[in-house]
């Protein structure tokens, strides 16, 4: 629905998409909306289930007038929404390249010669490793607070929206190529002859998680009452579980170094993955001695932020 702006009206275009055409020419039918590129105005929208976004002259951009009418796009439903939205008189103008936000209303299936190849970046992620990869990702920087479940649920849409406006990419709410790769997620094939799924944390990460487990190494030696050179006080009276985590986590300090150098060396993203699963698997040693151990209250709260910080890589354990 278009209509021009008059001397006592701007004008007033009201959008909707039912038809997906790749570059392939491959074509899907869809029943989409338009929404807001703004944040502020995507939540707003999504506050309101009654909410219509149209293009209306010179209000502040494409999507910025959210007219209360309904499901329906009847002009004057719109307009009676609109109010003194559409006073000042003043065409619409959309330039050739302006992006605009849709909203899918219901699901669309992709496939055949449909699907799209590569790591690009404006590429869709919706397979359930993906997803539950970002849900940890997101997780790990209080983004996403529910299950990693592999589900792209509104919950994980709120994440992934909120994540992509703070860091400056397209806000959609979709896990889109770009947005994995500032996530750390490994967007590689599976399969015989093909990538590994998985996660990779960034060279600072990895970093941080080396540096933070020499540290708590030095920590738990303190503990035990150990020298530099790992003489034992004659005087204390250790136990199993105490050696046991003394070698657990001097185990996954040197693993996480080797981890941190194949991270920062970039020559082979699987091997990266497979890095990440064995760190995780020292990890897991850990879990398994560190509660039966006399590690002190802060040893403890070290370790679980340690845990927190390769959750995004361990995908077998409960973190």
């Amino acid at each position: 629905m278009a209509t021009p702006a008059t001397r006592q009206q701007s004008g007033v275009i009201d959008v909707v998409f039912d038809r997906l055409t790749l570059p392939n020419g491959s074509t899907f039918q869809i029943n989409g909306k338009l929404t807001s590129t703004d944040s502020a105005e995507r939540r707003q929208i999504e506050s309101n289930p009654n909410a219509h976004v149209v293009l209306v002259g010179e209000r502040g951009g494409i999507g910025a007038a959210i007219a209360g009418a309904g499901s329906s796009s009847n002009s004057n439903n719109i307009f009676a929404a609109l109010g003194g939205l559409l006073s000042e008189g003043r065409d619409v103008s959309v330039p050739a390249g302006t992006p605009l936000a849709v909203e899918l209303q219901s699901a669309v299936t992709l496939r055949g010669g449909g699907r799209l190849r590569g790591a690009e970046g404006s590429t869709i992620y919706t397979a359930t490793d993906r997803i539950r990869a970002a849900q940890q990702a997101l997780a790990q920087q209080n983004y996403y607070r529910g299950a990693a479940n592999g589900m792209l649920d509104d919950a994980t849409r709120r994440a992934l929206f909120q994540y992509q406006v703070d860091h400056s990419l397209s806000a959609t709410g979709n896990l889109d190529g770009r947005t994995a790769q500032a996530l750390g997620i490994s967007l590689t094939g599976t399969g015989v002859g093909s990538g590994v799924s998985g996660t990779v944390l960034s060279s600072a990460a990895a970093s941080m998680v080396r540096r933070d487990a020499q540290n708590l190494v030095s920590r738990f030696r303190s503990e035990l009452a150990t020298s530099s050179v790992g003489r034992l006080n004659n005087a204390r009276a250790y136990t199993q579980a105490d050696l046991e985590l003394w070698f657990a986590l001097s185990a996954f300090a040197d693993n996480a170094s080797l981890y941190e150098q194949i991270v920062n060396t970039g020559g082979n993203p699987n091997a990266a993955v497979l890095a990440g699963r064995a760190l995780a698997s020292a990890a897991r040693r850990v879990d398994s001695v560190v509660q039966t151990s006399r590690a002190s209250s802060q040893t403890q709260s070290a370790w679980s932020n340690i845990r927190r910080q390769i959750s995004t890589i361990d995908t077998a354990g409960g973190y």
